[in-house]
């Protein structure tokens, strides 16, 4: 189910010399990456919601 992309080092125009700039770190995130993100992100959300609303229910019926 993991996904691996491979990015290349080298630009098409590049001969491969000592001046070519490296793009390690500089990986833009993939799709998947950012989809991935944005489940964890609302599923996340999600559940601080339901937390609160869990304090609030049990608030109220404390306080009646």
């Amino acid at each position: 189910m993991a996904q691996t992309a491979v990015y290349s080092q080298r630009s098409p125009g590049d001969d491969g010399g000592s001046d070519s700039q490296s793009v390690d770190g500089d990986t833009p995130l993939t799709d998947a990456l950012l989809d991935q993100f944005s489940v964890y992100y609302l599923v996340s959300v999600l559940a601080v919601r339901a937390l609160e609303e869990a304090r609030r229910q049990r608030a109220l019926a404390e306080a009646g």
